[in-house]
């Protein structure tokens, strides 16, 4: 597998709002739309199976961390 020889670091982003453009005729809709994404950090490839799932638990972190602050920042 490529990523055994050439482990890839981890982009970690957030993004709130693409629901609204679940289908195909969503993106023909003249309607405006708010679609919110950011990126949150770039974390190093993960070697193995341990720091894999450490690196997703981190990501989640940081992902529902981001979206609370804009859930916050709407209500607000």
């Amino acid at each position: 597998m490529m990523l055994d020889h050439c482990p890839l670091p981890i982009v970690v982003f957030a993004m709130d709002g693409a629901w609204k453009m679940a289908t195909i005729q969503d993106y023909f809709n003249k309607e405006p739309k708010r679609v919110r994404v950011k990126i949150l950090g770039v974390l190093p490839a993960p070697t193995t199976k341990e720091e894999t799932k450490e690196v997703l638990a981190r990501s989640r972190e940081m992902i529902a961390a981001q979206i609370d602050s804009w859930r916050h920042e709407s209500a607000g």
